[in-house]
Order: C-alpha cells, then sequence, then structure tokens
C-alpha cells in the first residue's frame, strides 16, 4: 500500500508543477539562433580591378629588337 501512496503523491506532484501550456506573450518574439554559414568562394566585397593598357605590336617589336641589340645577337635571324 506505501507504493501506491508514493506513486500517487509523485503524480499529484508532476501534475501540479507542471503547466498544461507554456505562457506566451503575443507580443514577445524571439529570433532563432543562425549558425554562420560557409564563406563563399566569389568575392563579392571587393571591387573589380581594370586591366592596365595592353602594348602593341609596335610596341613588342621595339622591345625584342632592343633586347637582342643588348645581348649582341642578330635579329635577322628571326626574320623570316
Amino acid at each position: 500500500m506505501s507504493f501506491i501512496k508514493k506513486y500517487q503523491r509523485f503524480v499529484e506532484e508532476l501534475t501540479a508543477t507542471s503547466p498544461a501550456r507554456p505562457d506566451v506573450k503575443p507580443d514577445v518574439t524571439e529570433k532563432p539562433g543562425t549558425a554562420p554559414s560557409k564563406p563563399s568562394p566569389f568575392r563579392r566585397n571587393k571591387p573589380s580591378t581594370e586591366p592596365g593598357p595592353k602594348a602593341s605590336a609596335e610596341d613588342v617589336a621595339e622591345r625584342f629588337i632592343s633586347m637582342m641589340v643588348e645581348k649582341g645577337e642578330s635579329v635577322e635571324k628571326y626574320i623570316k
């Protein structure tokens, strides 16, 4: 009989202390916690760079000739 009384007391304590529904106020809104996401492989925050001016064919030819003269080689073997 003592076990039945203990069980009844246990059930009474559970029902008395735990409310059926939690008290929720309608004005209170809580945002769920969000974990940080992985960084994107694309760089979106950095400004794009504009390429500088490209060399013309004449500039390349002049540089090639000047380098050949510095080394003391003949340009004629490269001309067809």
